[in-house]
């Protein structure tokens, strides 16, 4: 099965984000996840040029919201790690990019310039004390269940 993502392929425009003068740079579009000021005692995102392993850090950013923006070069690539602590617990996050421009002159009103790859998704996806919350609710209800039918 092939799947694609709107943003990150390309493939589909749409029309009320092109422009008509061709960009230099681009606006990426950064999702972190929601910020429970009780159980998150930090997050931390760093933005970095090519790949995490090159270890060129551009930027750290200490968020305190779920959006955040970024000024990018087009046609670069670049990795963004989002560091959660969560009860004691170190989540990490990690997503690239690579913010590409596509002129489209026939899909549109009129010829214009389309930027795709700026989106990027740091949100947690699930994490261990999530799922151990879930078996522990799970086993109460099976135990509850299992005294009530006894």
């Amino acid at each position: 099965m092939l799947l694609l993502s709107c943003d990150k392929s390309g493939l589909i425009v749409y029309c009320p984000d092109c422009v008509k003068d061709e960009p230099k740079s681009v606006i990426l579009d950064i999702k972190v996840d929601k910020l429970d000021l009780i159980s998150y005692k930090a997050t931390i995102v760093r933005i970095y040029s090519g790949n995490l392993e090159d270890s060129v850090l551009l930027i750290t950013y200490n968020v305190s919201s779920t959006d955040l923006t970024y000024k990018a070069t087009l046609n670069k690539k670049y990795t963004l790690v989002a560091i959660y602590i969560k009860e004691g617990v170190t989540y990490t996050v990690v997503d690239s990019t690579i913010p590409r421009v596509r002129y489209e002159k026939n899909l549109c009103k009129e010829p214009c310039y389309f930027v795709y790859g700026k989106k990027v998704n740091l949100k947690l996806k699930y994490t261990m004390l999530e799922k151990l919350r879930d078996e522990i609710v799970t086993d109460n209800f099976y135990i509850a269940g299992y005294l009530l039918l006894r």
